[in-house]
């Protein structure tokens, strides 16, 4: 007798498998069913929460943006010498920071800590705000102590030919505080979470990270730098320095040929110089005098040549090292105003300084020795004019900008006090950051002529980031002679080598590049060229030798892969870059084009550059220093994604 199925309450029939049990692929579709309406239902958890979590951060971002800006407030306003100012921005910053961490640790913003995938952000607004309040305590404490000084930084500026080292000591001691305040940011940011935070977030927290970390290193080296200058000044001694006048006119390593020299000597703060003369007087051979900065490692290999060859030379044993342009001559002007130096019939001021010492005075002076010594004294009657005081906070600032710009770099063999120059980029080191791109472009005037005067520099740097973490460049360098061939005379355009005409200039072009770089092939004039590849202390460069005829231009294309190109992984990543520039009288215009890795976008960088796309552009005129930043990561679903595999 056959058996008909029994109907289903549902008008289905039944279908039962033997034993009593559920179809296998039935009980797979409610398991697949239930997986999916759990991710439905954990996707709105997500979605609501990252909604609620965006309003809740939209305040805590004000307030985190607002603490931002009263810092950088009160930067600028210690900057411009004004204490009061300063210090009450930095009770702003401090403010908005603690109301961010109180919103931070609300319950209504907490209950983020229990949601899949945001669950660090409130971690990481409160270690942002932590660590800004960190930040605002270190400004305190250093605007408090400026403010016990009768004048604020000025008290340190120079008086009746004499540096003040009375508060120094004082000055010195509120560094350490403030660098211990800035120290416990750095490690606050730094210890917050940096993945798998709502996107604004995100980029405010790497913001806040760089930020922090360059105010960390400014504090860090004002302290160095405060905690040597009184053994530098001749606090314990009188100290003695070799100071080299430099001429851009005719280029070497550090910038230009040194012609004239003098010693310095300084005792408890007292400036004394003996009288300038031709580095040509010094015993031994004069040319390895005028060429004893070709290298462009002023502290690893320059200064301490000149301390060797002098101490050879006279038997003389010295503290340092200072060489001085033009260019630090003319920041000084602008506080002291024009200066008539009686040997020179001359009246000199910011505006006529550069170009009377890098070029007029070589038509008007005929004689080589004559010119060096009466240049000679037109700096020293500069610093003297500069020591004899009255500037206050501004001639502070002139010695900073000279500093900074490269056109007054020291010395010193005190440990403390040179690892004080060097935190301020006053020590003309040629060293790269470990996680770091590099580049520079250094000349050496090769024809013995001062027509580098005239000439303009242009550097183009391109370079791809690949998904691998290397990167390929391409850096073009192009060089206009604009020198007359007639009309000067032939101490200012040559020639002084059959080889050459007037006006012609004989380049010994090195183009640096970073320690994991490799030189892939040259091109000169668009003609394939055999570099010679050499290293400097770890640092590759290739080097071409060409001549630039009066009235012409030349370009050099140097290739090049670099191993490490960038730091990160395919979540995302970071590119820095630093360009140490030279001193050329015409500044030196750069432009860097950075191309992130395939699949990446752009998400931030340095202020001035500008983000097109997939590509970050800078340009500008360098300077002596210049650090550039750029972030990029995958779209944000994959970036999530990477981050929760890994």
């Amino acid at each position: 007798m056959t058996q008909t199925p029994t109907a289903s309450t549902n008008g289905h029939a039944r279908r039962d498998h033997p034993g009593g049990r559920s179809d296998p692929s039935e009980r797979r579709r409610r398991i697949r069913r239930a997986i999916v309406w759990t991710f439905v239902v954990l996707a709105v958890i997500v979605l609501v929460a990252a909604v609620f979590a965006g309003i809740q951060t939209i305040g805590i971002r004000e307030q985190l943006s607002d603490g931002r800006d009263a810092l950088d407030r009160a930067r600028n306003a210690l900057v411009e010498g004004d204490v009061g100012v300063a210090q009450r921005s930095f009770d702003e910053a401090a403010a908005e920071f603690d109301e961010a961490i109180a919103a931070a640790h609300g319950p209504s913003y907490r209950v983020l800590g229990f949601v899949p995938l945001l669950g660090r952000t409130p971690d990481a607004v409160q270690g942002i705000a932590e660590a800004g309040g960190e930040l605002a305590a270190a400004g305190t404490a250093l605007t408090n102590g400026i403010a016990q000084l009768p004048e604020g930084l000025g008290s340190l500026s120079p008086s009746a030919g004499r540096v003040p080292l009375k508060p120094i000591g004082p000055l010195a001691e509120t560094a350490v505080t403030a660098e211990g305040h800035a120290k416990a940011a750095l490690d606050r940011i730094e210890a917050s979470p940096s993945t798998l935070l709502l996107g604004p977030l995100g980029e405010a927290r790497e913001q806040a990270e760089e930020g922090i970390r360059s105010a960390y290193e400014a504090v860090h080296a004002g302290r160095l730098l405060l905690e040597g200058l009184p053994e530098f000044l001749g606090a314990d001694g009188p100290r003695s320095y070799f100071v080299g006048a430099e001429s851009p006119a005719e280029l070497r390593g550090t910038g230009g040929i040194i012609g004239a020299y003098s010693i310095l000597t300084v005792e408890d703060g007292r400036f004394r110089f003996e009288d300038f003369a031709p580095v040509q007087t010094l015993p031994g051979n004069p040319a390895a005098w005028q060429n004893v900065n070709l290298r462009p490692d002023f502290a690893q290999i320059v200064a301490p040549t000149i301390l060797d060859q002098y101490e050879k030379a006279t038997g003389r044993e010295l503290d340092g090292v200072i060489e001085v342009d033009p260019f630090a001559l003319q920041e000084l002007l602008k506080v002291t105003g024009p200066v008539q130096i009686p040997d020179l019939d001359v009246e000199l001021s910011a505006d006529n300084v550069v170009a009377f010492t890098a070029n007029e005075a070589y038509s008007r002076f005929r004689d080589p020795a004559t010119r060096k010594e009466v240049l000679g004294a037109a700096a020293q009657e500069v610093f003297l004019r500069f020591l004899a005081g009255g500037e206050g906070i501004d001639g502070i600032r002139a010695i900073g900008t000279a500093a900074g710009g490269g056109h007054l770099t020291t010395y010193s063999t005190s440990p403390q006090m040179q690892e004080g120059l060097q935190a301020v980029h006053a020590a003309g080191d040629f060293l790269v950051p470990e996680d770091s791109d590099f580049l520079s472009v250094i000349m050496n005037n090769g024809a013995g002529n001062k027509v580098d005067y005239y000439q303009q520099r242009q550097i183009d740097y391109s370079v791809d980031l690949l998904s691998d973490r290397t990167a390929r460049a391409r850096t073009d360098v192009r060089i206009t002679n604009e020198a007359p061939d007639h009309g000067l005379p032939a101490y200012v355009i040559g020639p002084f080598d059959r080889r050459f005409g007037p006006g012609e200039t004989f380049a010994l072009l090195d183009v640096y590049c970073a320690p994991s770089c490799t030189v892939d092939g040259a091109q000169r004039d668009g003609t394939d060229v055999e570099p010679t590849v050499g290293d400097l202390g770890g640092i590759p460069f290739a080097n071409e030798v060409f001549s630039i005829p009066s009235g012409t231009e030349a370009t050099l294309t140097v290739d090049t892969t670099i191993t490490e190109g960038w730091q990160g992984n395919s979540s995302g990543g970071v590119y820095r870059l630093l360009f140490l520039g030279q001193t050329t009288v015409k500044p030196t215009q750069l432009r860097v084009q950075i191309a992130a890795p395939e699949g990446m976008e752009l998400t931030g960088g340095s202020d001035d550059v500008d983000l097109q796309g997939d590509v970050a552009i800078w340009e500008g005129e360098p300077g002596a220093r210049l650090e550039l930043e750029v972030r990029f990561s995958p779209p944000v679903p994959g970036r999530w994604w990477r981050n929760i595999t890994r």
